[in-house]
């Protein structure tokens, strides 16, 4: 079941890339702007890329969060704040530059499973 959770997110995921065709290098940088910005430095923050990656980002949580509620791709705690999965998308982004063709909603994704891997089912009683 969470294979083909997973499947659906990512035809999604790709078939939105035909409209917007934003991938994990424009992801990048415009959630390193983001960053930027938390960490103090307003002075040359491009403000249009900074809100383009908070709603990505939290767009793409939400979508998860609504198609992953049997059996979800990632164990995302509830009380992650969007500043914190922006970081954790650049921190994954840098640390896998081979992924940056990809969409940037995948990318959002892989992440977000990356950093909070579900238990195997079979683990969880």
């Amino acid at each position: 079941m969470r294979a083909q959770q997973l499947a659906v997110c990512l035809v999604l995921c790709f078939s939105a890339a035909t409209v917007s065709a934003a991938d994990g290098n424009q992801l990048l940088d415009a959630c390193q702007q983001a960053v930027k910005y938390f960490d103090g430095d307003k002075t040359d923050v491009d403000r249009f890329k900074m809100p383009y990656c908070l709603g990505l980002v939290e767009g793409t949580r939400n979508t998860m969060a609504l198609l992953d509620q049997q059996d979800p791709a990632a164990c995302v705690p509830a009380n992650i704040t969007n500043t914190q999965a922006v970081r954790l998308v650049v921190k994954y982004l840098r640390a896998n530059p081979e992924k940056l063709h990809l969409d940037a909603s995948a990318t959002i994704l892989l992440s977000l499973m990356a950093a909070y891997p579900c238990p195997p089912r079979d683990a969880v009683k």
